[in-house]
């Protein structure tokens, strides 16, 4: 485990995913960070800094097998779910990212790094994203309301951007 920790410190980003140790290390040490196959738009309050490039999975109808577009995609009605079982019973299913994808967003990340040029401004559909997430996010978890999460209420603001391989 040093070593580890050592390694995601001492590292130029990491690649993950929406689960395990290396990410939430990352954000402890401040190195940049890939999160690839995330479902959920909302779930990138959990990386919130302008260092991080989040890959969403794709959003597709389950019987036209249509993908929906990030507009839809970033609907309330939709950001904000978590469950597979959840989603498919709306009629959706994720599907993971594929190889190429996560090429693409890796050679992203590595242009941003060697360029340290993670303070751009954001592009039209990061600021869009941005916009949906945090209304998605005020939505499930309203500042101050009744069930608010410090955690979420805190990340609403949150600059984590969309990869533009998405």
């Amino acid at each position: 485990l040093p070593m580890d920790l050592y390694l995601v410190a001492r590292s130029r980003f990491i690649i993950g995913c929406d689960a395990g140790f290396s990410t939430g290390f990352a954000v402890a040490f401040g190195t940049p960070i890939l999160v690839t196959n995330v479902a959920s738009p909302v779930a990138s309050a959990f990386w919130p800094y302008e260092n991080s490039r989040i890959l969403l999975q794709k959003a597709v109808e389950s019987e036209t097998r249509r993908v929906l577009n990030l507009r839809e995609r970033s609907h309330p009605r939709l950001s904000t779910v978590f469950n597979a079982s959840t989603f498919n019973d709306m009629g959706y299913r994720w599907e993971s990212n594929t190889a190429q994808e996560i090429l693409d967003a890796t050679v992203e990340m590595m242009d941003l790094v060697e360029q340290d040029s993670f303070d751009a401004p954001l592009t039209e559909e990061q600021e869009y994203f941005h916009r949906c997430r945090k209304e998605a996010l005020a939505s499930m978890w309203p500042l101050g309301g009744p069930y608010g999460d410090p955690k979420w209420s805190q990340q609403q603001d949150t600059m984590s951007r969309i990869s533009a391989s998405y």
